[in-house]
């Protein structure tokens, strides 16, 4: 049984970008950070604490060098 990826949500305080990390992917050195400008964010919220209004204007991260 699977109960799906467990997220971790981000604004970009550098370039405004709403994004999210899956936990599949912690030990990136990159985690956290913005795919559009590579700033280092404050994590805004996780799986369990996101309104379902709000999981829509969060993109997904796409890890490009695996």
């Amino acid at each position: 049984m699977s109960w799906g990826a467990y997220w971790m949500y981000y604004d970009c305080k550098n370039c405004g970008t709403h994004y999210r990390w899956t936990l599949d992917y912690l030990s990136d050195p990159d985690f956290g950070r913005c795919p559009n400008c590579g700033e280092e964010n404050v994590l805004v919220a996780e799986s369990k604490d996101l309104k379902p209004e709000d999981a829509g204007k969060y993109a997904d991260y796409i890890v490009t060098q695996y």
